[in-house]
């Protein structure tokens, strides 16, 4: 959208914080139970199983990585929110991942609605 509106700004991207054990540092975490945050590992781990598939490149389709990730959590994750493949720059959906993407990720651990994301 700086782009579009040719705003005279720099946006930079800057990784997600991350605690210790790679849980996305959020005040949402304080709400999990010690079991739950253990659960909610699930999501850091999807989220690099889907950057390991994709920079592997034998696996092409959005819909391909989200099922992927879908057989991670679900064993942890009371509810998935979304899973999202989108265009790194544009946000735009992507079904065959050719370039940079954004992963993003809203799941529910317990009754605590987590979110995190990659830039893959």
């Amino acid at each position: 959208m700086a782009v579009d509106l040719n705003f005279p700004v720099v946006i930079k991207t800057l990784p997600t914080i991350r605690g210790n054990d790679g849980l996305a540092l959020s005040s949402r975490n304080v709400f999990l139970t010690p079991a739950q945050r253990q659960k909610a590992l699930a999501i850091p781990s999807a989220l690099e199983a889907a950057k390991k598939l994709i920079k592997s490149k034998k696996v092409k389709t959005a819909k391909a990585v989200i099922s992927h990730m879908k057989k991670i959590l679900r064993p942890d994750v009371n509810k998935i929110d979304y899973i999202d493949i989108r265009d790194a720059e544009t946000l735009k959906e992507v079904k065959q991942i050719r370039k940079k993407v954004v992963v993003a990720v809203a799941v529910f651990v317990g009754n605590t609605r987590l979110i995190d994301n990659a830039l893959i």
